[in-house]
């Protein structure tokens, strides 16, 4: 991994976190999926990006399954 990094704090609710973690099993390094996670978020335009916040923070399978269309429709709008 690049040696230009910057160790970051987030935030997440927790049921998100216990189903990164298991997602991500075995590995305990997620910053390389982390980073790749923000540059997906980033290229969403802002309408998604606010729903997906939202929904990340209140009903985080219904976050996954908008997130999902929204990869297998990119032209889909929230």
């Amino acid at each position: 991994m690049c040696k230009n990094v910057r160790k970051r704090g987030y935030n997440f609710p927790i049921k998100l976190i216990e189903l990164w973690e298991h997602f991500h099993r075995p590995s305990k390094d997620y910053s390389p999926s982390a980073a790749a996670a923000f540059v997906l978020y980033m290229a969403c335009n802002a309408q998604i990006r606010e729903k997906l916040r939202k929904l990340a923070f209140e009903d985080v399978d219904k976050a996954i399954l908008l997130a999902k269309s929204i990869v297998k429709e990119p032209n889909q709008s929230a």
